[in-house]
């Protein structure tokens, strides 16, 4: 409770009220500072119709700051909360994926988000036997392909209409994962030499025991910064491709994976 109502206070001080302590300074840089701000001034705003910036007083204020903590206690939770019932999808042949959160965490000082997705399940083996490869063709903000920089998780640059936009160059880094937390991947359509850890090392928060074993996923930094309005992994697609597209691989795979299909033991299906 008392970091929100930290931030309460901080918004309180938009409206010509003096805030107390050091914690409203260090939340005012905040990757959510943005977000909450506009929360609590619409609450203020519908509380106090047509008031001044001076218009609460020191009576009002404990009820208020009540009322709007719990308020964007509630939209946080909204916001930030994962899907808990939200399936992670199969994927055959090529196609645009839209990522699936499955954590995330705040850090430097609240001011860069991290987030981990889930993009697709890693698939069995052909059936000659040779194993089915997921590629990462490119990645996609608000409908505009990335350019990374030469490290290849740095993003350059959004490109569209045959030009690049650099707004938000150096403010998204996305790293690729193909089967497990130890397997780093590079970018197919923009082919850079890879430079990132294992996942383990790179993820704040995760150890030893957050393998992601057979998981296709992505890890996203995000610098804040108020002037682009970067908050967010707002409309964002990967464009990824399975070498496991012909009908009998597909079909073989799904009848007897364990995982996400029927699993159905191989000497039982007929190939």
């Amino acid at each position: 409770m008392s970091f929100i109502t930290d931030i309460v206070k901080f918004g309180l001080g938009q409206f010509g009220i003096e805030a107390t302590g050091n914690t409203a300074g260090a939340i005012a840089q905040s990757a959510i500072t943005n977000f909450l701000t506009q929360k609590i001034n619409t609450a203020f705003k519908k509380t106090n119709p047509g008031a001044g910036t001076s218009t609460l007083t020191t009576q009002e204020l404990p009820s208020a700051i009540q009322e709007t903590t719990e308020r964007i206690e509630r939209e946080v939770k909204v916001e930030f909360k994962a899907d808990t019932e939200a399936r992670i999808p199969v994927l055959y042949g090529e196609g645009f994926v839209n990522p699936l959160l499955i954590d995330a965490r705040l850090t430097n000082n609240n001011c860069t988000m991290w987030y981990a997705v889930a993009i697709c399940e890693q698939t069995g083996a052909h059936l000659d036997g040779t194993p089915s490869v997921i590629e990462f063709l490119d990645v996609f903000i608000n409908g505009n392909r990335v350019v990374f920089e030469g490290d290849g998780v740095t993003v350059r640059g959004l490109h569209a209409n045959g030009s690049t936009n650099y707004d938000l160059r150096g403010l998204i880094k996305v790293y690729p994962y193909s089967n497990g937390s130890s397997n780093p991947v590079q970018w197919r359509n923009q082919p850079k030499p890879v430079v990132h850890d294992d996942a383990r090392n790179v993820m704040p928060g995760w150890g030893i025991d957050h393998n992601a074993t057979s998981l296709v996923f992505a890890l996203i930094r995000i610098d804040y910064n108020s002037e682009q309005e970067i908050t967010g992994i707002n409309n964002i697609k990967f464009w990824m491709r399975n070498s496991m597209k012909l009908p009998g691989d597909v079909i073989n795979d799904y009848l007897t994976n364990t995982v996400y299909g029927a699993g159905i033991p191989s000497a039982e299906v007929d190939q």
